[in-house]
């Protein structure tokens, strides 16, 4: 099933960053993405309790920084939502394996354009609908 629009939240602290991020998918003619955007752990969960986003964008560097729970709680705010983790290349290594961070998907800060973005969100909301589907062949 194609989607002609997904609601996106970012988690980021950096606003050249975040600026870059809502650059990028704000010129996608389809599909379309509405972007909130959070430079504050509390806000972004506060978003997440009171509305319904497909994928969620998460610095993870800063986030785990404010709060080592925060994909956690991500998970318990929005279990439907597709969590897409932004990385700087040194923490994509070191914590590529610890499964607190399982994700539908990984960026490396710096290292993606807008078809690599587009791509990688709707692949991973794709991938977080597969994980929901009830295992038929258990």
């Amino acid at each position: 099933m194609k989607r002609d629009e997904f609601n996106v939240l970012v988690f980021e602290d950096d606003g050249a960053v975040a600026l870059l991020v809502q650059t990028l998918l704000g010129n996608a003619a389809r599909p379309r993405f509405r972007i909130k955007y959070a430079a504050e752990v509390g806000a972004g969960l506060k978003h997440l309790r009171e509305e319904r986003f497909d994928v969620v964008l998460v610095d993870i560097s800063w986030t785990w920084n404010a709060d080592p729970a925060v994909l956690k709680k991500i998970r318990i705010f929005a279990p439907e939502a597709a969590v897409v983790l932004l990385a700087d290349r040194n923490a994509v290594t070191s914590r590529a394996h610890d499964s607190d961070y399982a994700a539908e998907g990984l960026l490396v800060n710096g290292e993606f354009d807008a078809e690599l973005l587009k791509s990688t969100l709707g692949c991973a909301v794709a991938r977080r609908r597969v994980r929901e589907l009830p295992h038929i062949y258990s």
